[in-house]
């Protein structure tokens, strides 16, 4: 309301093109200041999975996206995932920079709540828009790009002057859109000939193929072609095997527009007409497309779109998902969030309404709200911030109880602050698991945590980082000169996910903790935290790193095959650098000794103090002194799992870090951490991925179900 009374009223009192300039500049400055654009996308976005959309290879985060024309020149690509938009398509591109026509060409019919558009392809050119691309981070996408002919181009070589910008844009684009419908270009009236459109896919596709360019490509139409015509390029986007369609470009041919309020005089322009004039026209084409195509194309609805009633018009049409420009012009800023989250109350209704009442109230009693939620066949995923980056506060002090309430588990491996000073710098996640088959569904059966701790800020390092040497170098060396010796502060550009703890949900509801749990989804967990973090912070960070245990890790890679049939990709620290496993090694220092049962090997500690035990080196007095309850024929169990030896192992911790000579015992502490260093191995290792890496990879993932 206080946009369309206060701000547009303003606005139109000004060139629209001048406007238009501006509000790209102001967008450009405020999602460059990152603390400034989180708070707006705070505002404008509704984060819901249930909205993400599949088109082609692409998954959209929202199927709600900002049509090509706005950003011609990319220059505020930060700023509309910050607005709410699933997605932007760029341009439209040419191969060669030009200018358009001549100004005025934009004019404003806000009668009827449209715009007549004489732009001319004006736009930076392909080569220059390539590089302001590559810099767009893995966070903004996904994004498209719309490619159109230079106007220099002859009728003769158009097609080649398309295959010069694709093969420029395509690698560094998530699809690329063939616009063959301007309407403001002297040659428009090639685009309606079938045989042109033709011959340009059949160049595109070969190249493609040729050069393995592996990407999702769309034809934009007008919405003047006859019927015969447009089944014809329907049939040729399937022959060709292109994604889809985008349907429509600007209305050219005014004679089939409905009754227009405007004065003849501010229609008295040259150019095209977008926005509510357009719905009708755009509607009628789509459900076209739709009928000849069935399923065998994607569609990208375009014109007319104003809030959730013209979206769902779109749908019912035939379209997958719809851009928007002229509307959101109208309708402020906050236009998108409407329509998204009028789907998200939708689909919401669904959910409730496929679960029984009384499992629909008990669900109602949790009192957080989650900051995503992932839903595979009967379990969901909802995923929580307990504490943000660089603030010593917490949500709430529900919020730490919670996280300290997980941790408890990790007391298995000794006394340990369930709550450090590490924290203070880290953003903290907990994930909530719901089984909508299971009693437990009101409180969850399964509950995890995972911090990211920023290398940058104090305490410094990640405490992580100090625990390894890699060839008897620091972990801190390698970074600082190898792997990042260009940056001018290496420490700001990696971060670290530790405390990665589970418990279930009878185990948080009592506060038991010393028992391990056998938890069955700690893996989805773990990938779902790590896609929020790298979905909102993942563009400050060039490095992953994390100490995993090798059983929990390859655990993880089962459970994420079972259910994605993708591989979890999280290499060593040494290879990176290109080295051996041998060459990465625990820091066997007090921390080591202090938790054996996390750092070492378990079988092997076990065997070693047997081996010492029958030797009579140990004796049981000593054992009795150190481990509670010390039992020869439990300790030293063979067939005890993993989880029940961690636990026996806790009390080694103060014996294994002894000064001088052990109770009851000739042996010192210095000569029992010699044979330890001997003869048993490290327990986990320091994994590190470029973190651009790691997102991808998360991207898979999520995309596959």
């Amino acid at each position: 309301m206080f946009y369309k009374k206060i701000i547009r009223p303003i606005f139109f009192k000004f060139d629209p093109e001048l406007i238009h300039d501006l509000a790209l500049f102001f967008l450009k400055i405020t999602s460059r200041i990152t603390p400034l654009r989180r708070l707006i996308q705070k505002i404008c976005l509704v984060d819901d999975e249930r909205l993400a959309t599949r088109i082609g290879k692409i998954t959209l985060p929202n199927p709600i996206g900002l049509a090509a024309g706005f950003d011609k020149n990319i220059t505020a690509p930060l700023a509309y995932k910050m607005l709410g938009f699933g997605w932007v398509e760029f341009g439209s591109i040419t191969y060669e920079p030009q200018s358009g026509n001549p100004r005025p060409r934009l004019w404003r019919l806000p009668a009827d709540k449209s715009l007549i558009v004489n732009y001319g392809l004006s736009n930076c050119g392909a080569i220059e828009a390539r590089k302001r691309l590559e810099k767009i981070p893995n966070w903004a996408r996904p994004f498209g790009v719309s490619i159109a002919p230079s106007n220099s181009a002859s009728i003769q070589s158009m097609a080649d002057d398309y295959l010069k910008s694709f093969l420029l844009l395509a690698p560094v684009a998530d699809y690329i859109t063939l616009n063959v419908s301007c309407p403001n270009v002297a040659k428009r009236d090639c685009f309606t000939q079938v045989s042109f459109i033709e011959e340009l896919l059949t160049k595109i596709s070969q190249i493609a193929k040729e050069k393995d360019i592996d990407k999702d490509i769309f034809l934009k139409i007008g919405p003047d072609l006859p019927k015969d015509e447009l089944d014809k390029i329907v049939d040729l986007c399937i022959k060709y095997q292109l994604a889809g369609m985008v349907a429509v470009n600007l209305v050219k041919d005014r004679s089939g527009l409905p009754t227009i309020k405007s004065r003849i005089d501010q229609m008295n322009h040259p150019g095209g007409i977008s926005g509510r004039l357009t719905a009708p026209i755009s509607n009628q084409v789509i459900q076209h497309i739709r009928k000849r195509a069935q399923q065998r194309l994607k569609i990208i609805g375009a014109g007319g779109v104003f809030d959730a009633d013209d979206y769902f018009d779109k749908i019912k049409a035939g379209a997958d998902c719809v851009q928007m420009m002229t509307g959101w012009i109208y309708q402020g800023p906050m236009a998108v969030k409407k329509i998204n989250y009028r789907q998200s109350a939708l689909k919401q209704k669904e959910l409730e309404q496929k679960q029984p009442d009384a499992r629909r109230d008990r669900a109602v009693s949790w009192p957080f709200l989650p900051e995503k939620v992932f839903t595979i066949k009967d379990l969901i995923f909802e995923i929580y911030k307990a504490k943000d980056l660089f603030t010593k506060d917490w949500v709430s002090q529900a919020h730490q109880d919670i996280i300290k309430n997980i941790r408890r588990s990790y007391l298995r491996y000794g006394d340990i602050d369930l709550i450090d000073e590490y924290d203070e710098k880290a953003v903290v996640f907990f994930c909530r698991v719901l089984d909508q088959q299971n009693c437990l569904f009101e409180q969850g059966v399964e509950f995890f945590t995972s911090r990211f701790v920023p290398a940058h800020g104090e305490p410094h390092s990640t405490e992580d980082l100090d625990l390894f040497l890699c060839q008897n170098k620091t972990i801190h060396d390698w970074f600082k000169n190898t792997l990042l010796s260009r940056e001018k502060n290496y420490l700001q550009n990696i971060i670290t996910v530790s405390r990665n703890a589970g418990v279930s949900g009878c185990q948080l509801q009592n506060n038991e903790n010393h028992e391990p749990a056998k938890l069955k989804h700690s893996a989805l967990s773990f990938i779902f935290m790590n896609h929020v973090f790298a979905s909102e912070y993942g563009g400050q960070y060039k490095y992953l790193t994390a100490v995993l245990r090798d059983e929990i890790f390859a655990r993880y890679k089962d459970k994420i095959r079972d259910f994605f049939d993708h591989d979890l990709v999280f290499p060593r620290f040494n290879k990176l650098l290109g080295l051996d496993e041998h060459e990465l090694k625990l820091k066997r220092e007090r921390t080591v000794y202090k938790y054996p049962g996390y750092f070492l090997n378990s079988s092997q500690i076990t065997s070693l103090i047997e081996n010492l035990y029958q030797q009579e080196k140990l004796s049981y007095r000593t054992l009795s002194r150190y481990i509670k309850d010390f039992s020869p024929e439990i300790f030293f169990d063979k067939n005890a799992s993993w989880r029940e030896t961690v636990c026996r192992l806790k009390g080694l911790g103060r014996m294994f870090s002894q000064q001088g000579v052990l109770e009851f015992s000739d042996l010192t502490g210095e000569e029992l951490r010699e044979l330890i260093d001997n003869v048993v191995d490290d327990a986990p290792g320091l994994h590190a991925i470029r973190f651009e890496d790691w997102r991808e990879q998360l991207n898979k993932i999520i995309n596959s179900f």
